[in-house]
């Protein structure tokens, strides 16, 4: 048995429902266990020859156990290499205009009422076009469409979605799975509609920062100060409730940035969309930290890191109880982001080039390693930091080579460890807590046993408890 160990991708944690059993998970399968006490004592102390067989099998096909000369981030490492070798979708980002309605304080981009050109939109097509039909291994493009606000320049998409599609029938690669990026000010159920059929978007992110004082002082219109809430919320309500929009084939997921001045709106949001029946209708309601955007300080109006992983697990324990269709803990991330890929680029309005969709529109960034070239005046073959995971492997300086939670990361944002700020997402803080929680969602026997059990589960829950893992 000397040449097995346990892997080191593991958490352990008490049973919340019975003190005889430990629970135990792994962040490479995103598998829990519910082991008895006597188990998890022998794989803690490594004395598996006390384990029957088919159980050891078991924590073997699990990767609970591992060989001892495994070195499992490289083999990380190498599937998320392989996968990005593999994948036949090829992913693009497109930013059809550099304009927004909305003065978001926290947003680090300069917007001006620009579109792309005809001369861009052509060479955009074109650039795809020429992705497609070097790299034959891709069967199907995904799109997705940010902004500043995509859909203050529609007709500049219209344009180029259908240089697209003829490139797609072409080459009989699928247009399919886009995705939209959009405040929602524009998002009538007839533009969402063909979104859906010409665009073959199929999922939907859309931001309200709390109910609407809360939201309304945080994206406001440029023009007049005015919220933004009630004509965003309402596009939504429209869009959830018409006989067009399908929960299978659409997904529309609800974000709320969170800092200081709006973390008590969250959870009147969270029983707004509840009462309004369309929390059973969108794929999911999540939350996000402000953070350093074009390093502008945004983070520092954010909760402490401690206090918006409470807050956060406060919400999603409301959203089991008002029924809403809750994530689990996490799934294995295969590709960090655009930075670690091959082909993925994202084009601006003005036909720059980036392999990172956190640095267009703004002047810090207009000059570095980011931009990769312009579509109307050349591109250069060299692509900055595909060597990321290489170095995540080889130094030991970078907390991703030792962090057991980079299976569920994936070291989150390249971009961000480089300038310094750490981008640790909030389940370092609160695991031990979700495993308890993934625990009650699974083997509570009624709803009754899981109303309980959640509001002991509740009480419980501590700012001081939440520890960086």
């Amino acid at each position: 048995m000397e040449k097995y160990r346990l892997s080191h991708y593991l958490f352990f944690n008490q049973s919340f429902i019975d003190s005889n059993q430990t629970l135990i998970y792994s962040t490479i399968t995103n598998k829990l266990l519910r082991i008895s006490n006597l188990f998890a004592d022998l794989l803690k102390n490594n004395d598996f020859s006390k384990i029957p067989s088919s159980t050891f099998d078991k924590f073997i096909n699990d990767k609970i156990i591992v060989n001892s000369d495994d070195d499992e981030l490289l083999t990380l490492i190498g599937e998320n290499k392989k996968h990005e070798i593999d994948d036949s979708t090829l992913f693009e980002v497109i930013q059809p205009s550099a304009w927004c309605q909305l003065g978001c304080y926290y947003c680090g981009q300069s917007h001006k009422k620009d579109v792309l050109t005809d001369e861009t939109i052509a060479n955009i097509g074109k650039r795809i076009y020429e992705k497609l039909k070097k790299n034959t291994k891709y069967k199907a493009l995904t799109i997705g469409w940010f902004g500043g606000e995509p859909l203050t320049g529609i007709n500049t998409m219209r344009k180029l979605n259908t240089i697209i599609r003829n490139y797609c029938d072409e080459l009989e690669v699928e247009l399919k799975n886009s995705i939209l990026v959009t405040n929602g000010m524009s998002l009538k159920p007839d533009i969402y509609r063909e979104m859906v059929d010409d665009f073959k978007i199929t999922q939907f992110e859309i931001t309200l920062d709390g109910l609407k004082e809360f939201h309304d002082s945080h994206r406001y219109l440029k023009k007049d100060q005015e919220g933004s809430f009630d004509i965003i919320y309402n596009n939504v309500f429209n869009i959830l409730n018409s006989d067009f929009f399908s929960r299978e084939n659409q997904k529309v997921t609800i974000r709320c940035n969170v800092d200081k001045k709006n973390f008590l709106g969250v959870e009147p949001l969270i029983k707004k969309l509840a009462e309004d029946n369309l929390h059973n209708k969108i794929e999911h309601l999540y939350f996000a930290s402000i953070y350093s955007w074009a390093q502008n300080d945004a983070h520092m109006e954010s909760l402490r890191k401690e206090e918006f992983a409470y807050y956060k697990l406060k919400w999603e324990l409301l959203k089991i109880k008002l029924g809403y269709n809750v994530n689990n803990i996490a799934k294995r991330k295969y590709n960090t982001c655009m930075l670690t890929s091959n082909n993925s680029e994202m084009y601006d309005t003005y036909g720059n080039v980036y392999n990172c969709t956190e640095v267009s529109f703004t002047d810090v960034y207009k000059n570095s390693k980011y931009v990769v070239g312009n579509v109307n005046k050349g591109i250069s073959n060299e692509r900055n930091h595909l060597d990321w995971y290489d170095k995540v492997w080889g130094n030991k300086g970078y907390q991703c080579n030792s962090c057991k939670i980079f299976p569920i990361c994936g070291s989150a944002c390249p971009k961000s460890w480089m300038e310094g700020n750490a981008p640790c997402p909030t389940i370092r803080y609160s695991i031990k807590d979700e495993i308890q929680l993934q625990e009650i969602k699974i083997h509570s026997k009624t709803k009754t046993e899981l109303f309980e059990y959640l509001e002991v589960f509740e009480k419980n829950i501590q700012i001081e408890n939440m520890k960086y893992c």
